[in-house]
């Protein structure tokens, strides 16, 4: 699927070396590289912190407000209410090439999944 891609396969090859993991040939491999890294990563740092650490997945949704004005800095927002009848929200600015490139690759992404709800 993406074999055509160099960049991709440059960043693959990385990975694999990162994971040390055999050749990915398939996207159930990477997924299941993926997992196992996660996994791994969670277990070290379990033992190197203090802290209790804890990974939830749940099939939820959770609001992610963006702004992004260039491609120089972003600030990212996350609303969530206690059941307090309050809404708090954590907001974050950055000026990370990288994570702002995720931001609005992210945007772009969902932005194909969900019709505009004509908001102002």
């Amino acid at each position: 699927m993406y074999n055509d891609d160099k960049e991709f396969q440059d960043k693959l090859v990385d990975f694999e070396t990162l994971t040390q993991s055999d050749s990915i040939q398939t996207p159930q491999q990477f997924y299941d590289t993926v997992q196992r890294y996660q996994s791994k990563i969670v277990g070290i740092l379990k033992k190197q912190t203090r802290h209790k650490i804890i990974a939830i997945e749940k099939d939820i949704e959770m609001p992610l407000y963006l702004w992004i004005g260039d491609e120089r800095e972003a600030i990212f927002s996350i609303p969530f209410d206690k059941s307090t009848g309050s809404v708090h929200e954590h907001s974050f600015i950055t000026k990370d090439p990288d994570l702002i490139r995720a931001l609005r690759a992210t945007w772009e992404r969902y932005s194909e999944l969900v019709q505009p709800n004509n908001s102002v």
